[in-house]
């Protein structure tokens, strides 16, 4: 959210300061969302669709803990 203020009720303020916030899912083994990662920044529109590409890139690393041997 490039504007977390723009949200309006619909944003869950964690902490005044935010400006804008980008929210990525991980998944695990099965494909199944198990965590979500969250950051926050105070400056507006920080994060771009580079930062959405490597953060889900990143989280993705994650799917195979607890994967079944």
């Amino acid at each position: 959210a490039p504007d977390v203020k723009a949200l309006g009720q619909a944003y869950v303020e964690r902490d005044p300061k935010t400006a804008s916030e980008i929210v990525v899912p991980v998944f695990d083994h099965a494909g199944k969302i198990w965590a979500v990662f969250a950051a926050d920044s105070d400056a507006p529109a920080a994060f771009d669709d580079m930062d959405q590409r490597w953060l889900e890139r990143i989280m993705k690393s994650f799917q195979d803990v607890g994967k079944p041997e």
